[in-house]
This record gives C-alpha cells, structure tokens and sequence, in this order.
C-alpha cells in the first residue's frame, strides 16, 4: 500500500504541474488549434492488470486493453516505468513493470 501511496502522490504532482504550465488545455488557443502532447517523455501511473498506457494523444496515460495477439515486443513502445523498475518485453504485457 504505501507503494501505491508514493505512486498516487507523484501521478498527483505531475497533474498539477502539467495543469500549472499552461501547456495543456489552454483556453486562450483558436478553435481547432490543439495542444501538441509529447507521449514518449511521460511517466504514467500504473495500470489494472492487462491494461496498459495507450500512449497516443490527447490522453497518453488512458490505459488501454493489452494486445494479446503480440508475439514480438521489440517493436513495442512502453511509458517510463517508476526508477528501480524496466519493461518485462515480454509478450503479451511487453510493458509490464518488473523490477531491475
């Protein structure tokens, strides 16, 4: 549990900051403009069992059924696990985080 607490509070302050910045959802922008979502650089919180992050804009961090039809995972990009954790790349969950 207080694994899942530390994760909760940091999914928290990265929210904020990103709310704080600016840089998503600005109202201020035309209509039709949208804001421009780097998915490769955020880090997302943890999914339910074979769910993983869908990574494509607007929402990188929706979680997403795992598609089990993978059989290699060497074309499969995955979310920054937490430190001190890496990728399993092992098919179906390619992105499953297990520790280093």
């Amino acid at each position: 549990m207080h694994r899942m607490t530390k994760l909760a509070i940091v999914a928290g302050v990265l929210a904020l900051c990103a709310c704080a910045s600016g840089r998503y959802g600005d109202q201020s922008t035309m209509p039709g403009e949208k804001a421009q979502v780097d998915c490769s650089t955020v880090r997302c919180a943890e999914c339910p069992e074979l769910q993983t992050p869908a990574l494509k804009p607007p929402n990188c961090c929706r979680c997403v059924p795992v598609d089990t039809k993978i059989k290699d995972c060497s074309t499969v990009r995955c979310a920054a696990c937490p430190e001190g954790q890496h990728p399993a790349l092992t098919p179906p969950d390619c992105c499953r985080c297990v520790p280093d």
